[in-house]
């Protein structure tokens, strides 16, 4: 079993999209390379976005793109 990727800093949310996959577990009728899919993605972006209030100052939002799998093509998202 590999262990789970964990993105530098702060990895809160991440964290606790793994806690709940180990609390759902028993509930969910999933193999062990289905868990091990969702637990270690291909590719994780995180983007840190500055927003302009309307108080004029400036707060930054945290953004994730989790893809676990461009088998079926390019993982853009969109329309095309």
């Amino acid at each position: 079993m590999s262990l789970p990727y964990l993105p530098p800093g702060n990895w809160g949310l991440w964290g606790e999209f793994l806690d709940r996959i180990e609390r759902t577990i028993p509930y969910l009728r999933l193999d062990l390379a289905s868990l091990e899919y969702l637990r270690n993605p291909r590719r994780v972006l995180v983007v840190a976005v500055p927003t302009k209030l309307d108080d004029g100052s400036v707060k930054f939002f945290t953004g994730y793109r989790v893809q676990h799998s461009i088998a079926r093509g390019p993982a853009k998202g969109g329309i095309r």
